[in-house]
C-alpha cells in the first residue's frame, strides 16, 4: 500500500511541477527526519526505532501525495479557492527573496482597523523559517514552489510525532508495543495534521513548539529534579517570549500549563496528605511572581476579552447565514463557554460550503476529515475519562495533568477563536489521552462500539435539526429520515437470512 502511495505521489508531483525537484526535496527532508530519530529517543540509543521509522515513512508518503494533488488543484482553480487566503499570503511572503528580519507586513482586512489586524507580525517565526529555507534552496538552483515550504511543514509534523511518542514511552501505563501501534494509527489518521502538512499554514511549527513545551512539563512532573526544573524554566520563558510571534494570545496559554500543574499537586497533596520541599519552593515562586506581577493577571483577563471580541467580529463577518458557529458566537459570553466547547468536540462537517458555493476547498475537506476523526475517537476519550473518574484515587500525576490541561486548552480556544484549526494545535494532548484506551481488552472494545452507536444517533439528530432549520426543505428532511429506515430494513433482512 505504501509503495502505491509513493508512486502516486511522484506521479502527481511530476504532473504539477513538470520536474522532479519536489520529489528530491521531500526525499532529502525524509532522510533528515530519519537522521534525527536518535535525538527523540528517551535516553536509550539502543531503543527500538521501528515506530519512528514507520511514522516518518507514512507521514512523508501521505503528505507528499497530498501536496502534489493540491498543487494540481491550485493550477486549475487558484490558490484562494483551494487553500484559502491564509495559505496564499503565507506562501507569498515566505517565498519573497526581499523579505528580511526587519520586515513587518500589514494586511488590511475589510471593515477592521490596523490596530485590530496586525497582519503577519504574529506569524513572524514561521515566515522566518520558511523564508530562510527558500533562500537557501533557491540559491542552490531549485525553482520556487510550495513544495519547499510544505516539505518543512511535513518535517515539523514528523518531529511532533516523535516528541509525542517520546512522551508516551515515558508514561508507565502507555509504554508498550500495542499502545505505540494505536498511537501511530491515531496520529497518521488525524485530518488536522494532513492540513498542517499539506497546506501552507503556520500550525505545523506551532504544534511542534507546543508539544516540546508539553514534553518538558511532563518530564518535570515525572521527576522533580533540579535539572528538569532548569529545563522547564528555560523552555517556558522562551515560549512566553516567542509565542506572540507565532499566534496572538498564545503567551497566556502558558498559564494553562501552570494551573494544570498546581491542580495536580494540590490533588495529590490532598490525597496523600503530605507536601515535599520542592513543591513548597515551586509554589512560593509562583506566589511571589503573582504578587509582584499582580497587574499581569488583570492584563491577561483584558487581553482575553479583547481577543474574544475581535474574533467574534471577524468570525461573524465571515460566517454564512445559518452557521452553527455564528449562532454560538452570538450567545452571551458565559453561555458560550459551554456551547463553544461542545461545538469544538462535535464540530460540524462543513459540507454545506461545497453545496452552496460549488467550490473545491481542500481547507474545508481537511476540516471535514478532522471532524470525522473526532466522531470516531471521542468514544475513546469518554471511556478514558469515565474510568479515570471511577478510579480517581489511583490516577497518576501525568494522566491527571493531561486531563486538566486538555480541559483548560479546549476551554481557552472555545472562548476566544472557536476555530477547529486552533483547537487542533493541542491535538497531541488529545491523542495521548485516548492512547490510554486499551484496544486489546474485549470489554472496552464492546463499550467503544456501544458509545459510538449512541454518538452516531446523537449526531444524526443534530444534523437533522440543522438541515430542517437551515434549508427548510421537505425533500432533504425525507432523505434524512430515509437513511435510518433503509439501514434498519437492511439489518432486519440480513438477520432473517442468518
Amino acid at each position: 500500500m505504501i509503495k502505491i502511495v509513493i508512486f502516486l505521489g511522484i506521479f502527481a508531483n511530476y504532473i504539477a511541477y513538470e520536474n522532479f525537484y519536489s520529489t528530491f526535496t521531500f526525499l532529502l527532508v525524509f532522510f533528515i527526519s530519519r537522521l534525527s530519530i536518535n535525538i527523540f529517543l528517551n535516553g536509550n540509543i539502543k531503543q527500538d526505532r521501528e515506530t519512528e521509522k514507520d511514522l516518518s515513512l507514512w507521514i512523508f508518503s501521505l503528505f507528499f501525495l497530498l501536496t502534489g494533488l493540491i498543487e494540481l488543484l491550485i493550477i486549475n482553480y487558484g490558490s484562494q479557492q483551494v487553500v484559502g487566503p491564509d495559505a496564499s499570503l503565507f506562501y507569498k511572503y515566505a517565498s519573497d527573496p526581499t523579505w528580511d528580519l526587519r520586515s513587518i507586513v500589514y494586511e488590511n482586512t475589510t471593515g477592521y482597523s490596523f490596530e485590530e489586524i496586525s497582519g503577519f507580525k504574529e506569524d513572524f517565526i514561521p515566515i522566518l523559517v520558511w523564508n530562510k529555507v527558500y533562500n537557501l534552496v533557491q540559491n542552490i538552483g531549485f525553482p520556487p514552489g510550495r513544495y519547499i515550504g510544505l516539505s518543512i511543514n511535513t518535517l515539523f509534523i514528523v518531529w511532533t510525532s516523535f516528541l509525542g511518542l517520546s512522551i508516551l514511552r515515558s508514561i508507565k501505563d502507555l509504554n508498550n508495543k500495542e499502545t505505540e501501534k494505536f498511537y501511530k494509527i491515531l496520529f497518521c489518521a488525524n485530518g488536522i495534521f494532513w492540513m498542517y502538512g499539506a497546506i501552507f499554514i503556520r500550525e505545523a511549527i506551532i504544534i511542534f513548539i507546543i508539544t516540546l513545551l508539553l514534553k518538558i512539563w511532563i518530564d518535570w512532573i515525572q521527576k522533580n529534579s533540579f535539572f528538569n526544573l532548569i529545563k522547564l524554566g528555560i523552555i517556558s520563558i522562551t515560549y512566553y517570549i516567542v509565542s506572540p510571534y507565532l499566534r496572538g494570545g498564545y503567551s497566556t496559554l502558558l498559564g494553562a500549563f501552570i494551573l494544570s500543574f498546581i491542580i495536580v499537586e494540590l490533588f495529590k497533596n490532598f490525597h496523600y496528605k503530605k507536601i515535599n520541599l520542592i513543591q513548597i519552593v515551586f509554589l512560593l515562586i509562583i506566589l511571589v511572581l503573582g504578587v509582584i506581577n499582580f497587574d499581569l493577571f488583570n492584563d491577561a483577563y483584558n487581553f482575553f476579552i479583547e481577543r474574544f471580541e475581535t474574533y467574534n467580529r471577524i468570525s461573524g463577518a465571515s460566517s454564512e447565514y445559518g452557521s452553527i458557529g455564528l449562532a454560538v458566537l452570538n450567545m452571551p459570553f458565559f453561555i458560550r463557554i459551554f456551547f463553544s466547547i461542545f461545538y469544538l468536540l462535535f464540530m460540524p462537517i462543513p459540507i454545506w460550503s461545497f453545496i452552496e458555493n460549488n467550490n473545491l476547498s481542500m481547507y474545508h475537506i481537511f476540516k471535514s476529515s478532522f471532524a470525522i476523526f473526532n466522531y470516531l475517537t471521542i468514544p475513546f476519550l469518554i471511556i478514558v475519562l469515565k474510568n479515570s473518574l471511577f478510579h480517581i484515587k489511583r490516577i497518576d500525576k501525568t494522566k491527571l495533568f493531561l486531563i486538566v490541561l486538555y480541559i483548560l486548552t479546549t476551554f481557552s480556544i472555545g472562548i476566544t477563536s472557536l476555530e477547529n484549526r486552533h483547537y487542533g494545535n493541542f491535538s497531541i494532548i488529545y491523542l495521548l489521552l485516548i492512547s490510554y484506551f486499551s484496544w486489546g481488552t474485549i470489554s472496552l472494545r464492546n463499550e467503544y462500539k456501544r458509545v459510538l452507536s449512541y454518538l452516531f444517533i446523537f449526531l444524526f439528530i443534530l444534523y437533522f435539526v440543522y438541515v430542517v432549520l437551515k434549508f427548510k426543505s421537505i425533500i432533504l428532511m425525507l432523505i434524512f429520515l430515509a437513511i435510518p429506515l433503509f439501514i434498519s430494513l437492511f439489518i432486519k433482512k440480513e438477520n432473517s437470512r442468518f
